[in-house]
């Protein structure tokens, strides 16, 4: 074989490696699309990996499709039980669908078993007050949590509305004007303005103040 013929394979042969890893990449970025896409795509490529699927599950989860996020958070648990994330998921989608006897049970179990979370109290607590189960209990829960995460935003926002609901509104509104003060700019601060707006407004129709 010539020195122009081997030149021309060796060529011929980096087009062709060119050509399937640009494929490879355009078949990637098509994943990146959206997130939704990268993070189903993932489990099909690493089915076993818990982070995958808790992802996965998340992504179906903000789609609405609570029945099939809960296969995801489950099969995550089954792989590795001490993973805490698929749990919080897992209570929030049995929540969603009116499961609420099961999802405080989730939490419950996991809050007897687990090392203390901050995320796990703020979520059974808010779960117990919002669902009229047990006011009290739900704020020692968040009052826990917020021990942990003194500057967490969303955690003063659940504790701030536990205080509301025991009628403590003073505290409350001093909690949940902190909670904006760290953070005004995330998902969940509509929810939390509207929150202090609510406690505002009665405490301007009631002149109500707490009751020590």
């Amino acid at each position: 074989m010539g020195a122009g013929t081997g030149r021309a394979l060796f060529l011929g042969v980096m087009v062709l490696l060119v050509a399937l890893q640009g494929a490879r990449t355009l078949s990637r970025n098509l994943d990146w699309k959206s997130d939704e896409r990268l993070f189903l795509h993932d489990v099909e490529l690493v089915p076993r990996s818990v982070k995958a699927l808790n992802n996965a599950g998340k992504t179906l989860q903000d789609l609405g499709q609570h029945p099939a996020a809960i296969e995801r958070f489950e099969q995550a648990i089954r792989i590795e039980p001490g993973y805490g994330v698929p749990y919080l998921n897992w209570a929030y989608s049995l929540s969603a669908l009116g499961r609420n006897d099961e999802a405080i049970a989730l939490l419950e179990e996991r809050a007897r078993r687990d090392p203390p979370d901050p995320f796990l109290y703020n979520n059974l607590g808010f779960l117990l007050l919002e669902r009229g189960r047990d006011v009290e209990r739900g704020v020692a829960l968040l009052e826990r949590a917020n021990g942990l995460r003194p500057n967490d935003a969303d955690i003063l926002d659940s504790l701030g509305w536990g205080y509301y609901r025991l009628g403590r509104l003073e505290h409350a509104r001093a909690l949940l004007q902190r909670s904006l003060a760290l953070n005004d700019w995330s998902a969940s601060t509509p929810s939390r303005r509207d929150h202090l707006e609510r406690i505002e407004g009665d405490l301007r129709g009631s002149g109500h103040k707490d009751e020590r």
